[in-house]
């Protein structure tokens, strides 16, 4: 499965995933060998995500990502595609995020030191998901200011943040 995914040009994050949910449904499923992946196996997938929504009480976004594992597990891995899955929907409210204060931030990045702070200061001022903060590289130019480059994740861009007056050293 990781093979074809590499082919195909898959994350690499996304190939992990999908491989710990294969993982997964097969321990669920209680399978023993290759062969138990195709019997009656619209069944076994609908109970699996019918478990996410209703006994783990995962997101819809989370059972969604299990159900889209499986159906490349099965349609481009195994050549036989899913028919007439019927799981029960998650009914998880959306996650409302914690939005820090001014004062708030200020406090955090008053106890952080050295290279964290500018890590905290690039994330929370540059917008920017610690995946992408890891593969970005910076440079100073002769002009004395900061010009960082990045690879964004999702968009398989090269982008520079823009960058607050704070965070230059001049």
């Amino acid at each position: 499965m990781r093979e074809l995914m590499r082919r195909m040009g898959y994350a690499y994050a996304t190939e992990n995933i999908y491989c710990d949910w294969v993982r997964r449904f097969i321990k669920f499923s209680q399978m023993d060998s290759r062969e138990d992946l195709f019997v009656n196996a619209e069944n076994k997938v609908e109970k699996f995500l019918t478990d996410l929504a209703v006994k783990q009480n995962v997101a819809s976004s989370t059972q969604n990502q299990a159900f889209n594992a499986l159906v490349f597990l099965y349609a481009k891995v195994l050549k036989r595609p899913l028919d007439g899955v019927d799981a029960a929907r998650s009914r998880k409210e959306p996650r409302i995020p914690v939005v820090l204060s001014i004062k708030e931030v200020k406090k955090v990045l008053a106890k952080l030191s050295g290279t964290n702070v500018l890590m905290v200061q690039l994330l929370y001022g540059g917008g920017l998901r610690i995946s992408e903060l890891v593969r970005c590289a910076y440079r100073i130019l002769i002009l004395n200011t900061v010009k960082l480059r990045c690879v964004m994740a999702r968009a398989k861009k090269t982008v520079l943040p823009r960058l607050h007056k704070s965070l230059f050293p001049c």
